[in-house]
């Protein structure tokens, strides 16, 4: 078979922009599940601007991808997919973006450079797509190879199915983003009692919070809004640094709390008649976790928990299940959160003085972890620092 210009020209970059668009997406997906998470740990919703734009950022790299396996197939559907999205990226960055998206939540000046850079190139290569397209290098769907048009389809729904099926696989994906799954039935028995990152209702069986986006398929919003409310209440008077999560700054504010407590519990059993539900005004003391494998490591990984059990295990673990106080979950999460962000927006670079402070933020979490197991009697656990920091210098 003649190797064409095509071949050399046209199959590299549609290559390119098949697994570019498939990167782009796996970074938007596993980033969309951080934020969430990082938005429960907080309590805090997640802006409107920030939703849009985690929208955008999962579907345009779909089309993108579609018009690079278009164009390594050379159907002339290419010209019209590249155009679409050219004109998607240009409506977004000139009208959407600006106007919005960016007053609630600014961009960092040189990342949107690097997306205005990578919009530039995008259109020299549709140009370069239309123009095969008028020279007839391009085919219509019936010409083109059959082999070619089934690895292609195959390689195209398997990389990029896999990656958006973790949208529905992930516990509460699908309600996370729009509420389209169908909720999931209500705890057999709850218990109506404040906690740090909590929602006011806790599956007694399970011990973890009823989260919010399956309450209000059975609350009503208002109730939701109140127990949030209670919660609020409690994470204002409660002490963020008690690895057991329990201890009032004031142990007189308790009396509010119970009080608060009290108002809200006749109309969270009146919304849930066939539910047991109990109350425990005072926050329940998390029980410290002790099934760590002999202790934690600190990994810095891209859209993954901070921290990992020792070998053999070697598994992710979530700081907010592994009885430490609220504080220093925050301050693990926001300590990869950086790495996150640097990582993936390449801001800012990690010049050697960062590094160093990345390094020493590292040792002062890890003193602090050490501190907190012995505090609730797990001195025993060793707490490690990765290796892998050394691969950021």
């Amino acid at each position: 078979m003649d190797v064409t210009p095509a071949d050399l020209v046209l199959r590299p970059l549609g290559a390119f922009y098949g697994f570019a668009g498939l990167v782009a997406l796996r970074a938007a997906v596993m980033g969309g599940f951080i934020d969430r998470a990082l938005a429960a740990l907080s309590m805090k919703r997640t802006p409107r601007a920030e939703r849009i734009r985690q929208i955008w950022l999962t579907a345009a790299p779909v089309g993108i991808g579609a018009g690079g396996f278009a164009l390594i197939m050379l159907w002339d559907w290419a010209v019209v997919l590249f155009i679409v999205n050219a004109l998607a990226q240009a409506v977004y960055l000139v009208i959407v973006a600006p106007r919005y998206l960016d007053p609630e939540d600014p961009p960092d000046a040189k990342g949107r450079r690097s997306t205005w850079n990578a919009f530039l190139l995008y259109l020299v290569a549709t140009a370069g797509v239309i123009w095969a397209g008028h020279a007839g290098t391009l085919r219509p769907f019936e010409a083109l190879h059959p082999a070619l048009l089934a690895i292609a389809i195959f390689c195209f729904v398997f990389g990029y199915g896999m990656v958006l099926r973790q949208l529905v696989d992930r516990p509460g994906g699908g309600n996370a983003i729009d509420g389209g799954m169908a909720p999931e039935p209500v705890p057999a028995r709850l218990i109506l009692t404040p906690s740090w990152g909590g929602t006011g209702l806790i599956d007694a069986e399970t011990g973890l919070p009823w989260e919010t986006w399956e309450q209000r398929a059975y609350l009503p919003e208002d109730l939701t809004a109140r127990l949030l409310g209670w919660i609020d209440l409690f994470q204002s008077r409660a002490d963020a640094h008690d690895p057991r999560r329990a201890a009032l700054l004031d142990p007189a504010a308790q009396a509010g709390i119970d009080a608060a407590g009290a108002a809200l519990l006749p109309a969270v059993r009146a919304a849930l008649p066939d539910t047991a539900i109990s109350f425990e005004p005072a926050a329940l003391p998390v029980p410290p976790a002790r099934d760590l494998d002999g202790g934690v490591m600190l990994v810095p990984a891209l859209y993954d928990w901070p921290l990992r059990s020792l070998a053999p295990a070697d598994e992710a673990l979530p700081p907010d299940r592994i009885g430490i106080s609220w504080q220093l979950t925050l301050d693990l999460n926001a300590w990869s959160e950086e790495y996150d962000r640097a990582e993936i927006e390449d801001l800012p670079p990690w010049t050697p003085a960062r590094l160093a402070a990345y390094h020493r933020d590292a040792g002062l979490l890890a003193d602090r972890l050490r501190r907190e197991f012995a505090a609730t009697g797990r001195p025993d656990l060793r707490v490690e620092i990765s290796d892998p920091l050394a691969a950021l210098q």
